[in-house]
């Protein structure tokens, strides 16, 4: 028979019992011991429930383990171990030091039922431990759920491809033909397809269509309240200008154009014009539509082009009868949402001097579901470099639009991308804002760049061009490159005659982590113009003493003494004041070259005068990621690594962990900075942030002076992760772990709360890219109405 501690019965209640339309839902939670304490939680009729997070909250850790069915196996269930203090047990577990009794929150893993809280009040305050497997638990486990989501993801656009596929005229005309071999060849070979699939993977990862659909229908799906509140607020508005949409036509079928024009005139903002060009359609029904609409409503203008002349004449000519003070452009078969350009006429009433507005987006099959959304950061210029985040809702003032020249021929399927950058490049970041909504939602069809960019494989050599084009503009001494996957750019920098570049290395002891970092500098990188500056902090191992007189006669190394109290912060800034490199290089001494070329991806990116600080992409031994940018308000209140525990090939949210990109903050694990701007913020703070968060304080300072992060995901490590200095969570580290956490918390309180290279659609239970239930962006409509209330 178990035993331990059994918790009273618990209820959930959901928004559907609440309202009184839905029997209540009672789970009982209990907690048992079988030599640890697994968590188990059988549901009414004994069955185990389907899908249960767990997270363990104290001061200072989280477990989260998200949609794991096995937490509720006896033989496979995690155990939490009780605190005990012998000898023994501390050799194997993790410290943790915990001012108060942790809370268990079982979290059913629904946005429509409610987690439940428990205070573990028998477990012990003051020095404790918890299963060392935990972190590496959490780790498999993450690393597993994105696996599971790669399927998922490919499985799911597959089933789009091949809905459209079926919906073409191909597909009906050989449709008899194709059923005697589908009889023939039956679920068995169905079947040896999708383990074919399982095994092979993908190379995208994506949020679970359900899990969206569950998010659209509880915080994206209007009410009549809602749109009321909007109409009313129109009138009210001080600043109404007429946006112009740009819409150019060609042969699109007639479902989809009549869809695309009635979602322009069920706009809640009633100050727009719809303006149209045909590209020479030989598809009848095209004029006849457009004529009864351009008949019907007085807002919508056409031109009907004598001869094709693809998509970037096509669009020219219509933009040429737009007379709004903003253009929006609008693919023929594309949706805008009802309150597109309510939200962007209220940005514009916000900030009147914008030049260039743009949204969050999903996609839409043909059966009208939306899927696929893509939450997007704020203005991220060098993400812009390595693909076209910002695709739709686009919508510019017209005279940026006519400055530019309008669409480019040559540039076809990229065209929209190359104006976005030749537009960027006439306005300043604070005339550009980002709209955290889901305001268009891009077709899915077959041969459609929505459902997979190698259909259009022609976008990605324009976009090669656009970007090479779009660095010699901005003096940058880069050339477009592939990225993979292709769709993905990189800028690729010529640094033969780069410059000295000082390597910082903070050490105690560890001669076997410190001496094959030291030759893969010397050896295995192709930079070779630097020096290595190793700051020993009162090292008394033989073995690194003997390698120290080995270094004597080395030019390019230096031994600097530090003694006193470990302190990263100090250590770093008695090397930089030291150093005659243009740029340093901050490393850790438990990391490992992967390629020869690292170097110079992170020094050509330092050198641009705009960036603050670069980092790199660091792996696990494992060969999952540890650090790919960090997102701020997370892990701690302060940071975390984004993708953290994913596969290092698998591609991330929309391929960022594959993309070029702008962050708030990166680790000084490996970060690289121009030693004038290190000077000119003040370096490392030795004084509030001796050891932990000093990275991101100094990133955010950097930041405060106008210089931009980046995180380059083309240099990469492995990262064995504190093997040398050890973790914070002990109780000797403890103390002055918590008073740099509550500095931080006090210094940067504003910027921890909103992460601009983050999306306040997406939750800050984790950093990987889930969707926030609740979205943490206001609705203005609400606000409006309720500052008119009082």
């Amino acid at each position: 028979m178990n035993t331990g501690i059994t918790l009273p019965t618990m209820r959930l209640f959901s928004t559907a019992e609440l309202a009184g339309t839905r029997a209540a839902m009672t789970r009982r939670v209990d907690l048992v011991s079988t030599g640890g304490m697994p968590i188990y939680g059988p549901d009414m009729d004994g069955q185990p429930d389907e899908r249960v997070s767990l997270l363990l909250v104290d001061e200072l850790a989280v477990v989260r383990i998200n949609y794991i069915k096995c937490i509720f196996d006896h033989d496979e269930c995690l155990y939490l171990k009780k605190f005990e203090h012998n000898a023994d047990f501390r050799e194997e577990q993790t410290y943790y030091f915990v001012s108060q009794a942790p809370r268990l929150i079982l979290d059913p893993g629904r946005p429509d039922l409610r987690a439940v809280e428990i205070s573990m009040h028998f477990l012990e305050t003051g020095r404790g431990v918890v299963s060392g497997v935990v972190r590496k638990l959490r780790q498999e486990l993450l690393a597993a759920h994105g696996l599971i989501n790669v399927r998922n993801s490919e499985v799911q656009q597959l089933g789009h491809q091949l809905e459209a596929l079926r919906g073409s005229l191909t597909w009906r005309a050989s449709r008899a033909l194709l059923d005697p071999l589908d009889r023939l060849l039956g679920p068995r070979t169905l079947g040896l397809v999708s383990g074919l699939l399982r095994r092979n993977g993908s190379k995208s990862i994506g949020l679970s269509d359900a899990k969206y659909r569950e998010w659209v229908r509880l915080h994206d799906t209007l009410s009549e309240e809602d749109r009321q509140a909007m109409r009313e607020r129109v009138e009210t508005m001080a600043y109404r200008p007429r946006i112009s949409i740009v819409m150019p036509v060609y042969n699109t079928p007639e479902d989809y154009l009549r869809q695309a024009i009635e979602s322009v005139r069920g706009q809640i903002y009633p100050r727009w014009e719809l303006c149209i060009s045909d590209d020479a359609s030989t598809k009848p029904h095209v004029r006849r539509v457009l004529e009864e609409y351009a008949a019907t409503d007085s807002r919508i203008k056409v031109d009907y082009r004598q001869e094709n002349g693809h998509i970037s004449r096509s669009s020219n000519s219509a933009l040429e009868l737009a007379g709004g003070e903003f253009v929006a452009l609008l693919d023929h078969d594309d949706l805008l949402t009802e309150h597109a350009l309510y939200l962007v006429a209220e940005e514009l009433n916000r900030n009147p001097e914008l030049d260039f507005v743009y949204s969050d987006e999903d996609k839409i099959d043909v059966q009208g579901r939306r899927f696929a959304p893509h939450f997007k950061p704020d203005w991220n210029p060098d993400m812009l470099l390595s693909q076209n985040y910002i695709c739709h809702l686009a919508v510019l003032r017209r005279t940026l639009l006519q400055e530019t020249g309008g669409f480019r021929q040559g540039l076809e399927g990229s065209q929209d991308y190359d104006l976005f950058l030749r537009a960027s490049r006439l306005t300043v970041p604070t005339r550009i804002r980002h709209i955290p909504f889901v305001l268009y939602h891009w077709r899915a069809i077959e041969g459609s760049t929505a459902l997979n960019m190698d259909f259009k494989k022609y976008c990605i050599e324009a976009s090669r061009r656009a970007v090479d084009e779009h660095c010699e503009a901005l003096g940058m001494r880069g050339r477009a490159v592939a990225g993979e996957p292709s769709c993905i750019g990189r800028v690729r920098f010529d640094l033969s005659d780069g410059p000295l570049v000082s390597v910082i290395i903070p050490t105690r002891n560890k001669a076997e982590l410190l001496v094959p970092l030291v030759e893969d500098l010397l050896l295995r990188t192709s930079y070779k113009n630097l020096e290595i500056l190793i700051v020993d902090h009162e090292s008394d191992e033989p073995e690194l003493l003997d390698f120290y007189e080995h270094c004597r006669d080395n030019p390019a190394l230096r031994v600097l003494p530090f003694s006193g109290p470990f302190n990263y912060s100090a250590m770093n800034n008695l090397a930089a004041a030291q150093a005659q490199g243009e740029l340093l290089l901050f490393l850790n001494n438990d990391m490992r070259v992967l390629h020869p070329d690292w170097l110079e991806e992170m020094a050509g990116h330092g050198l641009r005068a705009e960036i603050g600080a670069v980092g790199a992409k660091l792996l696990y031994p494992d060969e999952t990621i540890q650090h790919c940018g960090l997102i701020l308000g997370i892990k701690e209140g302060v940071a975390e690594s984004q993708f953290q525990g994913l596969p290092a090939h698998v591609v991330g949210y929309v391929g960022r962990t594959h993309t070029l990109q702008n962050v708030s903050a990166v680790t000084a694990a490996c970060m690289l900075v121009r030693r004038t701007i290190f000077i000119e913020s003040g370096g490392f703070d030795e004084i509030n942030l001796p050891v932990a968060f000093n990275d991101v304080d100094l990133c955010l300072r950097l930041g405060q002076l106008g210089y931009r992060i980046l995180l380059t995901p083309f240099a990469r490590l492995r990262h064995l992760e504190s093997a040398s200095r050890g973790s914070d969570h002990t109780s000797a580290n403890f103390s002055r772990f918590r008073r740099e956490l509550d500095y931080m918390l006090r210094r940067w309180s504003r910027e921890l709360a909103y992460d601009p290279a983050y999306n306040p659609n997406l939750s800050l239970l984790g950093a990987d890219y889930a969707p926030a239930f609740p979205p943490r962006a206001s609705k203005p409509w609400q606000d409006n109405a309720a500052n008119s209330d009082r």
